[in-house]
């Protein structure tokens, strides 16, 4: 079993700023491909859609990731 950082140590805020990184970084890759959905809506060109859909691909795989972690984290 490891040995996991106590709720009130400094290393348990250091495992939860990079949470809160990540869950950031997702925050603003939905924000990303938000906007670019609407300025293919508003401009017709299909390369704002391109790029929208890799940004969501991106996103959705940072989700995952995400979550995996957090299930991980409590299986252990």
């Amino acid at each position: 079993m490891p040995n996991w950082p106590a709720p009130g140590s400094a290393h348990y805020h250091d495992r939860a700023y990079v949470m809160l990184l990540v869950r950031s970084l997702i925050f603003i890759l939905l924000l990303s491909a938000g906007v670019s959905f609407a300025l293919y809506a508003y401009t017709s060109q299909p390369r704002f859609k391109r790029y929208g859909l890799a940004v969501l691909k991106w996103t959705l795989l940072a989700a995952f990731g995400f979550f995996a972690v957090l299930i991980v984290q409590q299986m252990v």
